[in-house]
């Protein structure tokens, strides 16, 4: 059997340095992420800080929050309508935006999904918006959708929740 050689020689520390050059790297990136993440957290607080907040839901790259008087305000991705915030609105918002909701409706609870939303009414009904592949939003025909609209089957059963 032969012998197992090694040489061991100065470029151990400089591949020491080197890791400890990347390592600190690192540090500074994630201490840095977390401070934009901080001051977004902070900008969201400030823009709903005169808004009584009572249920948040996160989606994979939205967020809903619904409001003690039942209103509804939604930020992050909305490139398939999961904001509620129509066709004209931005792909992406950044802070949260109030959704036009009908005339006397008044949501109860929200729920945000893979690129869609549900949310449900004080008189138990079922609104859906943002992506309709797969038939996720209740519609029956795959589109996506804009605005939160009334899912159609479930009129006349009260729906008391909703899980997206």
């Amino acid at each position: 059997m032969g012998a197992v050689s090694r040489e061991v020689g100065s470029g151990g520390g400089m591949a020491s340095s080197a890791l400890a050059a990347e390592l600190e790297a690192f540090k500074q990136q994630a201490a840095e992420q977390e401070r934009a993440a901080q001051e977004r957290a902070d900008q969201i607080a400030q823009a709903l800080q005169h808004v009584r907040i009572v249920q948040v839901s996160a989606g994979s790259f939205h967020s809903l929050a619904v409001s003690e008087e039942g209103e509804l305000y939604t930020w992050g991705n909305g490139l398939h309508g999961q904001l509620g915030l129509g066709m004209q609105a931005p792909e992406r918002q950044p802070l949260p935006a109030r959704v036009a909701l009908p005339a006397g409706v008044r949501v109860r609870q929200a729920s945000a999904g893979v690129d869609f939303s549900l949310l449900v009414t004080t008189d138990g009904a079922l609104y859906s918006f943002g992506d309709g592949a797969y038939g996720r939003n209740g519609h029956g025909d795959g589109k996506d959708r804009y605005v939160p609209t009334l899912v159609a089957a479930l009129v006349g059963t009260p729906v008391r929740s909703a899980a997206a």
